[in-house]
């Protein structure tokens, strides 16, 4: 849908990043999806024809009714909140897509090594409780001095680093 809209733009990637990205995602998390634009590209300009898109369509059924962000668009699309992100050039000059990405590759190479199934569960549930517990931030709430989700995720990934795994099960962590 994005391409087909934005085809007027030089897109390099349209991609994931966040919960799905680095394999923790709850049921209830939105999609965080980044458009990567070729050189030469305005951002803004891009931003500003896919908010007259989305407006639009009727698959898109809620606006950010907060003051917009100017880096995405957060909207609901047939009801699953998404928020679409344009940078330029490259996922690394963006802060989101940088700690997604980390994340994602301590993950996958902690499941690579062996004996983390049961770990990466673990730290699932965790992320569930403190997400129910509201510990972490919710969809287009303020912050308000909780915690965002991949931050609890980082420190439980360190945590367990250290925790012994044989003859454990996922309730042991």
């Amino acid at each position: 849908w994005i391409r087909i809209q934005m085809a007027s733009f030089h897109t390099l990637a349209v991609d994931l990043f966040g919960s799905k990205c680095y394999h923790l995602e709850l049921c209830s998390s939105d999609a965080d999806i980044v458009v990567t634009l070729g050189p030469g590209m305005s951002p803004k300009v891009w931003l500003t024809e896919l908010h007259d898109c989305v407006a639009a369509s009727k698959a898109f059924t809620c606006k950010r009714k907060n003051k917009p962000r100017s880096d995405c668009l957060q909207t609901e699309f047939l009801g699953l909140p998404v928020d679409l992100k344009v940078i330029k050039n490259s996922r690394a000059s963006d802060g989101a897509c940088r700690s997604s990405d980390t994340l994602r590759y301590m993950i996958e190479q902690r499941l690579k090594q062996g004996n983390f199934d049961l770990k990466h569960r673990a730290i699932l549930i965790f992320k569930l409780l403190c997400h129910h517990l509201h510990v972490t931030q919710h969809h287009w709430k303020p912050r308000a001095g909780k915690f965002k989700a991949v931050t609890l995720c980082y420190w439980a990934v360190a945590a367990l680093d250290g925790v012994a795994v044989e003859g454990k099960t996922v309730a042991d962590f």
